[in-house]
């Protein structure tokens, strides 16, 4: 390659000047350079790739096994071991030799996540005792980078969350244990009904084994319809809290073979505020308590009867005594041909086989254990039936008898005899105390208010009791007639209403007159000695 350049004086050429080289040494030149640069520059990036793939092994391995560890934790498994950073156990690098220390021998996390450590100078309690472990030997020896401390946390979260795991299984076999040992019976059930708990005393009284009921029945399968419906109900306790559930009541529970049981029943709805969790109910067996209850009833009247046989003794005298005097006037009326003694006579009999009768029909029904038989009926029929029997003594002791009604009476199931026999009793009694000198009232009222029973009430005008026989009224052989009674209709009264599991209130003012108020339900009762029948 050549250049020749021009050579002026004063603006004339004097001459060129040429100048060359060859371009392959040149070329040869610059090869030699671009490779050198090219080889340097792949070797900078080379090394540096290297740096950068060591520096991101160092740092993502970690964090993939921590990634790792988490997914672990995730599926709960909590058998990890979490080691980075140097290990470091306290009691050797202090040498303190405090064996009561919550950290000693503790390899499952490091010591300033442990609550209760002694060390002097320190908070005893996580997270506040971690500024001052900070500055501990111990601390430093294992402190490392973030990954490290990082670590140190999952450690910590897995230590509390298998320490809280135990507490919760401690708490749970405690729960279960008290349930299951509890001495009632105990049935709970989710928020769609399902039972979820079923304890050992539940399974002795229904017979059912618990994996036949867990997750497998209902409510309706152990209780009435009217459970479902009493659950539901505000039950206000006097320290404030409003609950839905309903207070000890005795009813039945449904056993393997559907047949009832008596128990005292409560329940409770169970709520995390307005979630609804489910229902729990708690039973007591009262088949014994009934059994015993009913012996001692029964024995209670057996020996008020052994009590009254002086008194019917004596009763039975009176009457015998009336009938020889009726049949003594009859045989001189027929004999001297009187008309009027003989009626007399007879109306003597009549009289004193009426009394007689009664004595001995309510003997009969005290003394005698009679199972109830509930039929569906019309308690005004039975009401409307005993004036009718009690009309001719009302009018031969000029007495006014009415009957009221007020209510719905469909669906009412009773023992129409018994029911008929305790409203003689008080029918009779209240005629009997008739009022001297003035005309006496007797009246039977019938009463059924929101369908929750029936109230029967009869009243009169008549002498009243007093304050001595008004309060021993159902004790014993206490008569409203004096030395004229026996006292056995009352009682015959008391325990009729008992069987049909209601209740009687007496109001009595001295010369005024007595009331005997009736309330029973509109069901029968769920006694096990009860029958119940729906044809009359």
């Amino acid at each position: 390659m050549e250049i020749v350049y021009p050579i002026v004086y004063k603006g004339k050429s004097i001459g060129t000047i040429k100048a060359g080289f060859f371009t392959s040494s040149v070329h040869a030149f610059v090869n030699q350079v671009m490779t050198l640069y090219l080889g340097v520059l792949g070797s900078t990036i080379l090394v540096t790739l290297l740096i950068a793939r060591s520096f991101l092994r160092h740092t993502t391995r970690p964090i993939v096994t921590l990634t790792r560890i988490a997914d672990e934790i995730s599926v709960g498994n909590l058998d990890m071991d979490i080691l980075f950073g140097k290990r470091v156990n306290c009691w050797e690098i202090k040498q303190c030799g405090r064996k009561d220390c919550a950290a000693y021998t503790n390899t499952a996390v490091q010591c300033w996540f442990v609550d209760g450590t002694p060390c002097e100078g320190y908070e005893p309690k996580f997270p506040q005792k971690l500024e001052g472990c900070r500055k501990c030997e111990v601390y430093k020896t294992h402190k490392g980078d973030e990954i490290v401390q990082l670590a140190d946390s999952f450690q910590h979260m897995i230590y509390i969350i298998k320490s809280s795991q135990v507490e919760l299984e401690k708490f749970h076999k405690f729960q279960s244990n008290m349930i299951q040992n509890s001495l009632v019976g105990i049935i709970a059930m989710n928020e769609v009904g399902v039972v979820n708990i079923f304890n050992r005393v539940a399974e002795s009284l229904t017979g059912y084994r618990e994996p036949e009921v867990v997750d497998r029945l209902t409510l309706n399968d152990f209780f009435s319809e009217d459970i479902a419906v009493k659950i539901q109900r505000p039950l206000i306790y006097d320290y404030g809290i409003v609950l839905r559930g309903f207070k000890p009541a005795e009813t039945d529970i449904l056993n393997k073979d559907k047949e009832p049981i008596p128990v005292r029943l409560s329940g409770i709805n169970l709520y995390e505020k307005e979630d609804h969790l489910g229902k729990v109910f708690f039973f007591q067996d009262l088949r014994e308590i009934k059994r015993l209850r009913q012996e001692l009833i029964q024995s209670e009247r057996l020996s008020a009867t052994g009590q009254a046989v002086a008194s019917i003794s004596h009763a039975i005298k009176n009457i015998l005594d009336g009938l020889f005097g009726g049949v003594y006037i009859y045989k001189r009326g027929t004999r001297i041909n009187n008309e009027k003694d003989t009626q007399k006579g007879w109306r003597m009999i009549e009289k004193n086989i009426g009394l007689i009768s009664e004595l001995v029909i309510n003997l009969l029904n005290y003394a005698k254990e009679r199972k109830p038989i509930f039929q569906k009926c019309d308690p005004r029929g039975i009401v409307e039936d005993v004036i009718e029997t009690m009309e001719n003594k009302a009018r031969n002791n000029n007495i006014n008898m009415a009957s009221e009604y007020e209510g719905d009476f469909d669906n009412v199931y009773l023992d129409p005899q018994a029911l008929h026999q305790c409203l003689i009793n008080l029918v009779s009694n209240a005629i009997d105390a008739s009022p001297v000198g003035r005309q006496g009232h007797v009246v039977v009222r019938l009463e059924s208010k929101n369908g929750q029973g029936i109230i029967i009430e009869v009243s009169d005008n008549g002498m009243g009791m007093s304050k001595e026989v008004y309060d021993n009224i159902f004790q014993g052989m206490v008569s409203t007639k004096g030395s004229t009674g026996t006292g056995l209709g009352l009682l015959v009264v008391k325990k009729i209403v008992e069987e049909h599991g209601g209740t009687i209130v007496v109001k009595s003012e001295e010369n005024k007159g007595s009331s005997f108020k009736i309330r029973l339900p509109k069901m029968p009762t769920n006694d096990p000695h009860v029958r119940v029948s729906d044809t009359p």
